[in-house]
């Protein structure tokens, strides 16, 4: 009691987002700008994001099966998957192959679902006011 007060949670948070801490970077080099020439930082940060963006429809340079490949929208393949993404986020949501089997367990587990509660954020989860 009378530890842990708001203003320290919100220093916390302010300084969490707000300061990075630049004394032991893994990048020194981006660092320093950042200390020193934060518009330089701030121009590069851009040329990274362009860089990056630009590449990512390019197939990968390895022979492997499994390395992650992008490609632009297909309106041929994509809308059922993200229609599958959406509808298995739904708490109600039971899996094909989940049906035959005892469909009323209440373990999350046994449905297939994540370990994340409910009430959190979960991934490919649809706003409501999103059409399909």
């Amino acid at each position: 009691r009378n530890v842990n007060h708001l203003w320290q949670v919100i220093l916390y948070a302010k300084k969490a987002f707000f300061k990075i801490n630049t004394d032991s970077p893994s990048n020194p080099e981006a660092a320093a700008l950042y200390d020193q020439e934060l518009d330089v930082f701030k121009n590069r940060v851009l040329e990274s994001l362009t860089s990056s963006k630009d590449r990512l429809l390019q197939p990968p340079s390895l022979d492997d099966p499994f390395a992650l490949r992008f490609s632009p929208w297909n309106e041929a393949v994509h809308p059922d998957t993200k229609r599958q993404m959406i509808q298995s986020s739904q708490p109600d949501y039971i899996p094909h192959w989940k049906q035959s089997q005892d469909a009323g367990s209440a373990n999350p587990c046994d449905l297939g679902l994540s370990w994340i509660e409910a009430e959190l954020p979960r991934i490919f989860t649809k706003n409501e006011s999103e059409d399909t």
